[in-house]
């Protein structure tokens, strides 16, 4: 899909926003709206997590705000060009190569209005993102919402966890992809301002989750989506205490919820999306009957349970809303 350079006259644009399963293909003139705030392109499936639209050296909109998906590469650092984004807010990036990441993170230091930043990279094993790429990521203390989509290269030696580049004043993070293999509780739950934890397709390839007690001490809610090969979760006491919400899906490994549940008395909704039929029967309520696990999540006001059909080669999701 092309645009139309005929946007180019629309002066008093502020707002961009398309969705497109196709490439989108952006042609100059949009960067030189002086009064264009909002430029989103958002793609459905794979091919948009190694396209995104291009740097233009001739970008001139001072003044935008929100900027996503661009893809990035040397030039964005060429003559100190990120600078240009000097009101940007919300950014999101794809990198070309793992190898310009730090470089340009490091001018991107420098964009004091940032406030949530997304980050793309291949899917392909052979790209990854290492400790030293996202160490600059430290110095972002103005930086509060985070996404990061792609590998994440784990340390052989341990000597520290991989996330230790999350800086402190993140409130909500999403990490996806990652195929982490420590389990990256330990530093997420010191992280003391954040409030929504996303961990999503594939982020944790380990086979246990460990959440201290006093740790998470703001977190809200909690997403766990296909974490293929987690078998076992632990929930001390006094961990998450204001947890409101708790989502885990395709988890297919996860046999049980953890006994650390029945202490998170703030929960309100609990949703299990594709989950293991020997978890949910667990949890299960049949005529006065109660299922082996249920005291769990006996305090829990809504609890929503899809279960995952197939039939005919397609899926089939069905829904059952419990209210206790």
């Amino acid at each position: 899909m092309i645009l139309p350079g005929a946007i180019g006259k629309l002066k008093n644009l502020h707002t961009l926003y398309f969705r497109s399963v196709s490439r989108i293909v952006v042609p100059n003139v949009v960067f030189k709206l002086e009064r264009l705030r909002q430029f989103v392109i958002k793609g459905d499936g794979y091919p948009w997590t190694k396209s995104g639209f291009p740097w233009w050296q001739s970008f001139s909109s001072k003044n935008i705000e929100t900027l996503k998906y661009m893809s990035v590469d040397k030039k964005l650092i060429e003559n100190n060009e990120a600078l240009r984004l000097s009101h940007i807010q919300c950014l999101g990036i794809i990198f070309k190569s793992s190898e310009d990441v730090k470089s340009i993170l490091l001018l991107m230091i420098k964009l004091d209005c940032l406030r949530s930043l997304s980050m793309n990279l291949s899917l392909e094993k052979s790209s990854s993102f290492s400790y030293l790429d996202l160490e600059p990521l430290l110095q972002f203390g103005h930086l509060s919402k985070l996404k990061l989509v792609g590998h994440l290269k784990e340390d052989p030696h341990q000597s520290h966890h991989v996330l230790k580049f999350l800086p402190e004043s993140i409130v909500r993070l999403t990490l996806e992809c990652s195929t982490m293999t420590q389990d990256p509780m330990e530093v997420l739950e010191n992280l003391p301002c954040l409030t929504i934890l996303n961990l999503l397709s594939f982020a944790y390839e380990g086979r246990k989750l460990i959440c201290s007690a006093n740790g998470f001490r703001q977190l809200e809610a909690f997403g766990l989506n296909k974490a293929t090969n987690l078998e076992e979760w632990e929930i001390q006491e006094g961990a998450m205490p204001r947890l409101t919400s708790l989502s885990l899906s395709l988890n297919f490994k996860l046999e049980r919820l953890p006994e650390g549940l029945r202490y998170i008395t703030t929960l309100q909704t609990l949703i299990l999306s594709a989950m293991p039929s020997s978890l949910t029967k667990r949890i299960e309520v049949i005529g006065e009957k109660e299922g082996e696990d249920f005291y769990k999540v006996r305090h829990i006001p809504s609890i929503e349970i899809s279960e995952m059909i197939t039939g005919w080669g397609y899926f089939y999701v069905k829904s059952e809303i419990t209210h206790l």
